[in-house]
């Protein structure tokens, strides 16, 4: 059971006892997980790891009208692209000059966050754009299907990851 994961929140008067079981927590932890509002975590980050992140993913609000998240999912476009600059900034800061960002999106903001991403990290650092489908019986248009979402992928400095053979390849 020595990997089995645990929620201190369910044993308070454990979780002190717990960590004290470890040294140095940071170097027995391998990586980070964050559940939270992404701009809130980002900013917990930042402190401590300023420029060393290798992979941030942030999933914004779609702006689709329907409310499954706890953001006002009804943003006019110009707040949203202020939201998601912040969010998008917060995240270079954070990423080490190999750094990469991915970002969900579908086509109701997809152009405004390229923009976003454009003037925050630079277009020549733009890596692709994948567009990858989405659950196929949403879609009920009689002619077409866009049953599609994409995800734009940018990093801190596109010429030192070209320069590294192991990012984005896979060995033949």
């Amino acid at each position: 059971w020595k990997s089995l994961p645990l929620d201190t929140r369910h044993f308070k008067s454990l979780e002190l006892r717990l960590l004290s079981l470890f040294e140095n927590l940071d170097e027995e932890l391998d990586g980070r997980l964050i559940k939270s509002e992404n701009y809130q975590a980002l900013n917990t980050l930042k402190d401590k790891f300023k420029g060393r992140v290798k992979c941030s993913y942030i999933d914004p609000p779609y702006n689709t009208s329907t409310e499954t998240l706890p953001y006002s999912d009804n943003f006019r476009h110009a707040s949203w692209m202020s939201m998601i600059q912040d969010r998008i900034a917060a995240a270079r800061d954070l990423m080490g000059p190999k750094g990469v960002m991915y970002s969900s999106i579908d086509a109701n903001e997809r152009r405004g966050l390229e923009c976003a991403m454009e003037n925050v990290v630079g277009s020549d650092n733009r890596v692709e754009e994948i567009i990858w489908v989405q659950n196929t019986t949403k879609s009920q248009s009689p002619t077409y299907s866009n049953n599609h979402e994409y995800v734009e992928v940018y990093t801190r400095n596109l010429d030192a990851v070209k320069k590294d053979e192991r990012m984005f390849r896979e060995p033949k």
